[in-house]
Parts: C-alpha cells; structure tokens; sequence
C-alpha cells in the first residue's frame, strides 16, 4: 500500500492566543456618581421621548377636533396643566420631505392637491461628441432635416417631487370627515420648550420621583 503523501493532511498551524492587555484599575472620586447620572439620564431621556409622543398624539386629536368646527386649518394653541406650559404648534409637512408614491395614492384618493415641482427639466440638447463640429452645425442652421446623425440630438429625463403645500392643508380641513391619516400624511405636530412658571427643584423631584422610582426600576 502506498504511503501517503506528507501533503495529503498537513497539520494546521495554530494561531497565537492575543493576549489582551490588562489595563489599571485606579480608584477615583464621583465616578459612581458620574456612572449613575449618566444612566438615569439616558433614562429619563427615553421616557421624555415617550411623553412627547402622547403629548403630540393628543394634540393632532385637538387640532381635529377644532378644524371640524371651522373646516380651516387650526391655529396653535398653549397646552397648559397646573403652572407648566407648551405652545402646540400644526405644521405644513417640510418641502424637504418628498411625498412617497403611497401617500400620493392617499392624497389622490380624497381628492387632496399638492405640488408637483421640477427638478430637473425635461430637455434636448446638442450629443457633444458633434458639438464642436462647426461646419455640421452651419449646415443644422440652415436646414435640419435629413442632414445630422440620428443621435444628434440627446434628451434629458425630466424628473419631479410631489411636496405638501398651503393649498394641501387647506384641502385636508374643509374635507366633510377630516381623515387622521391624511393629516398625518400632510402635517406635523411641533412643541416648543415646556416651560414652568416656579423652578423649584425640590418640587420637581418630588413631582417626578415616583416617575424616575419606575424608570429606575424598569432598566433594573
């Protein structure tokens, strides 16, 4: 029987193991109080997203609620409890959010304009490869048929973005049954900075603690 080959199932070179480096551990003043902070803050941060989101969601209602009234679109309003504050604001959905073909189908479906703007025209120009042909451009000025290449001539795509405008909002609150959906489609809900009238610290903590007591317990 024939031995083997010695390159048949060579033996696997193992890598070295990488040591990591090992690195000091230096006792140090307020890094608990700092490790702490930070992660309630990280906390809190997250339940003020979450409060901002029911505000608003409460908020788009009342707008609704008061353009089924009127049927115009509804003006800003400060939303108050006890000395706290925050002024509400509906705004036109930004030019620079481009409405997608789903919200188009919407749109279109309740017979809500928009704008549809040109960004880039739709054009024919001269193939530059005859551009500086000027003798075959003499002869395109006189007459043009029959004379230059079939591709003489390049076209250029024309390419457009539908955006909300005034008109849309207008649109949306005369409609008979305002639709939430296409508010929401159109528009959007802006908060300014809350603000309270008495900063009082001790207050505040003791207003929230049983808040932060539940955040605090959650990320445990």
């Amino acid at each position: 029987m024939a031995k083997k080959s010695v390159f048949e199932n060579p033996k696997k070179i193992k890598e070295a193991a990488v040591k990591k480096p090992t690195r000091a551990n230096i006792n140090m003043n307020k890094i608990k109080q700092y490790a702490e902070l930070s992660a309630l803050q990280v906390a809190i941060s997250n339940e003020l997203k979450k409060l901002e989101v029911s505000i608003k969601d409460a908020a788009l209602t009342q707008f609704i609620n008061n353009a089924s009234e009127t049927h115009q679109v509804p003006a800003s309003f400060d939303g108050k409890e006890l000395d706290a504050s925050v002024n509400v604001q509906l705004r036109k959905r930004l030019s620079s959010s481009v409405l997608t073909d789903e919200d188009v189908a919407v749109l279109d479906k309740f017979n809500i304009s928009y704008s549809e703007d040109v960004m880039t025209p739709e054009l024919y120009g001269i193939n530059p490869e005859y551009a500086n042909n000027k003798e075959l451009l003499d002869i395109v000025s006189k007459t043009i048929e029959n004379i230059v290449p079939e591709d003489f001539i390049v076209k250029q795509a024309k390419t457009t973005r539908k955006i909300v405008t005034a008109k849309t909002l207008e649109d949306v609150f005369a409609m008979n049954k305002i639709n939430r959906d296409v508010v929401k489609i159109t528009s959007f809900v802006a908060l300014s900075k809350p603000m309270v009238e008495t900063f009082d610290v001790d207050r505040i903590i003791d207003d929230v603690k049983d808040m932060i007591d539940t955040i605090v317990n959650n990320e445990d």
